[in-house]
C-alpha cells in the first residue's frame, strides 16, 4: 500500500529521490548509479521552461561550489596541459552540480515533499542503525570480542564519523517533530529513536559526533523544558540515560580510551610528532595546511593538488603517518581555502555561516539544524572529499535552501 501511494503520488525524479534519501545511510557505492538514472530522467522530462523564472537563476547559485571549481580546473589545464590529480575530486563532488539541476528542472518543490523525503531518511537511519547492530551481533557471537559493537567495526556503512553526523541530524529533526508533529512520528517513537541514536553515536565513538549529540540534546531539552512539554517522569527518565551513557564510557575500554585521548591530544598533541590519534593528526594537518595557504591564499592550489603539496610538508615536519595515509585538511574551511582560495571559500561561507544565521532569522529551523551540524562537522573533517559527506550536504542542503527562497512553501 505503502508503495503503491509513493508511485501514484509522484513523478520519477521524486521517486528516484525519495530512492536517494533512503539509501543515504545505507549504501553509498549505488549513489553513482542512482545519479546517472536520475540525470537521464532528468534530460528527458525535464521542465526546461524553469529557466524562464528568474527566481530560479538564484537557485542555481547553489551550483556555483561545483562549477567553480571546474573553470579553475579547465584552467589549470591549459596551464599546466594535463589532467592528472584532478578528475576524480571533481566527479566526487558532482552531487553539488547535479541535485541542484535535478529538483530545479525535475518538479516544483513543495514543503509535502520535503516532510516524505524526511520520513524516508529517518527509515533509512532505522535500517542502517538495525543492520549495523545485528552485524556486530553476530560477529560478537561468533568472535566473542567486544570490538565489534564500537567505532569502524560497529558503523558498517560509513565511516563513524558521517554516519554519526546523519544520526545527530535525525535526533534533531525527532526532537522538531515532538515539538510540531510535522514528520508522521508519534511522540514515543520519536523519544525512543533519539534514545537509540544518541545510544549508537556513543558507541560509534566520534568525537564531532559527540560533541554535536551533546549540543543537539541539551538545546532541545532546554527548549522542551521552557515549552513545559516535560513532565518530572521525562526528567527521571532523562537523567537515568545519562547515568548509563557515563557509565558505558566508563566500563568500556574502546570508549574511554577515545575520551582520554581527545582531552590528552588536544593538550599536548605538537610533542607527538608521530602520533597516530585523530585529535592529533587534525592539529597537525591544520598546521600544515595553514603553511600553504599563507603562499596560496587568493587563488588556492586547484583541485587535487594540494595533497600533494600537504604531503610534502608533512615530510619536512616528520609527521610520517600523516603522509602515508595521504591524510587532508581534515577541515573544510581549509581545504576550500587551499584548493580554491578566498574566492571559493566565500561561497562555501554564505551557503553555510551566513545562510545559518539568514535561516534562523526566518525561522527556517529545519535548514538552521542542518546547517549548524554541517558546519560543526566542517571544522573536524573535509566532508566535500568524500562521497559520504557530499551526496549528503548536497542533497539536503540543496531542498533546504530552494525551501527558503520558495517563502510559499516554509517548512519549519
Amino acid at each position: 500500500m505503502f508503495l503503491k501511494n509513493i508511485i501514484s503520488k509522484y513523478n520519477l525524479t521524486q521517486i528516484l529521490l525519495l530512492v536517494t534519501a533512503l539509501l543515504i545511510p545505507l549504501e553509498k557505492t549505488s549513489m553513482r548509479i542512482i545519479l546517472g538514472i536520475i540525470t537521464l530522467v532528468v534530460l528527458i522530462t525535464g521542465k526546461y521552461t524553469a529557466f524562464s523564472n528568474k527566481k530560479s537563476w538564484i537557485k542555481l547559485s547553489l551550483t556555483l561550489l561545483w562549477i567553480i571549481p571546474f573553470i579553475q580546473l579547465i584552467i589549470l589545464i591549459i596551464l599546466n596541459g594535463s589532467w592528472e590529480n584532478w578528475e576524480e575530486p571533481l566527479i566526487i563532488k558532482l552531487s553539488l552540480l547535479l541535485f541542484p539541476i535535478f529538483i530545479f528542472l525535475g518538479f516544483e518543490l513543495k514543503k509535502d515533499f520535503i516532510y516524505e523525503l524526511i520520513r524516508v531518511f529517518l527509515i533509512g537511519c532505522c535500517i542502517s542503525v538495525s543492520i549495523c547492530l545485528l552485524y556486530a551481533l553476530y560477529n560478537f557471537l561468533d568472535t566473542n570480542n567486544t570490538t565489534h559493537f564500537f567505532y569502524r567495526e560497529l558503523s558498517y556503512f560509513h565511516h563513524p564519523s558521517y554516519f554519526s553526523m546523519y544520526l545527530n541530524f535525525a535526533i534533531g529533526i525527532l526532537y522538531l517533530n515532538i515539538i510540531s508533529p510535522y514528520y508522521q512520528f508519534e511522540k514515543k517513537w520519536s523519544w525512543t529513536l533519539i534514545i537509540a541514536f544518541t545510544l549508537f553515536i556513543v558507541l560509534a565513538s566520534s568525537r564531532t559526533g559527540w560533541i554535536s549529540n551533546f549540543l543537539i540534546n541539551s538545546t532541545f531539552i532546554i527548549i522542551l523544558i521552557k515549552k513545559q512539554f516535560f513532565t518530572k517522569k521525562h526528567l527521571l527518565i532523562g537523567f537515568a540515560i545519562i547515568a548509563l551513557l557515563v557509565t558505558i564510557v566508563n566500563v568500556s575500554p574502546s570508549l574511554k580510551i577515545r575520551f582520554d585521548e581527545m582531552i590528552n591530544n588536544t593538550v599536548y598533541a605538537n610533542q607527538q610528532s608521530n602520533s597516530t590519534s585523530s585529535t592529533s593528526t587534525r592539529k597537525k594537518a591544520w598546521e600544515s595546511s595553514t603553511v600553504l595557504i599563507k603562499q596560496n591564499w587568493l587563488f588556492g592550489l586547484g583541485t587535487g593538488l594540494g595533497k600533494n603539496e600537504l604531503n610534502k610538508i608533512y615530510d619536512l615536519k616528520g609527521y610520517d603517518s600523516l603522509k602515508e595515509d595521504n591524510t587532508n585538511t581534515h577541515n573544510q574551511y581549509l581545504q576550500y581555502l587551499l584548493d580554491h582560495g578566498i574566492i571559493g571559500l566565500s561561497f562555501l561561507v554564505f551557503f553555510t555561516i551566513i545562510m545559518l544565521f539568514i535561516s534562523f532569522n526566518d525561522k527556517y529551523y529545519l535548514y538552521t539544524l542542518f546547517l549548524i551540524i554541517m558546519i560543526i562537522n566542517f571544522m573536524t573533517e573535509s566532508i566535500l572529499e568524500t562521497q559520504s559527506g557530499i551526496v549528503f550536504f548536497a542533497f539536503f542542503n540543496t531542498l533546504f535552501f530552494y525551501n527558503w527562497i520558495d517563502k510559499k512553501h516554509k517548512v519549519i
